[in-house]
């Protein structure tokens, strides 16, 4: 996908494999798509975005995302996290999306 000319391209002419919804596999092509959507709405970077919507709120430290060639941040692969704020996603997930318990993450609005 990353060695392709044009990743995006490359991702959506890859076939659908099982029926949507039965099965959760894990997909790095869809993650690029949707970092990608995100990234192009107005004023809205997908580094900035997920700052200000999950790492912020969460108090992570420093981040850095890997661009491909084309120069996009690489939404499957390229963000770069301190250890524990690793740990805070896997939180994050073994609660179903709460964060601490008590609080939501925030609107994505």
């Amino acid at each position: 996908m990353e060695a392709a000319p044009d990743r995006f391209r490359f991702i959506l002419e890859r076939p659908i494999v099982g029926e949507p919804g039965v099965k959760w596999i894990y997909c790095g092509g869809a993650t690029a798509i949707l970092g990608r959507l995100i990234g192009k709405a107005p004023a809205k970077r997908l580094p900035a975005y997920a700052r200000r919507v999950l790492f912020d709120p969460m108090d992570f430290g420093p981040s850095d995302w890997r661009v491909g060639a084309d120069g996009e941040p690489r939404a499957a692969s390229g963000c770069r996290l301190l250890p524990r704020d690793m740990l805070k996603v896997g939180q994050l997930a073994l609660a179903g999306g709460a964060w601490q318990a008590s609080k939501s993450c925030p609107p994505t609005g």
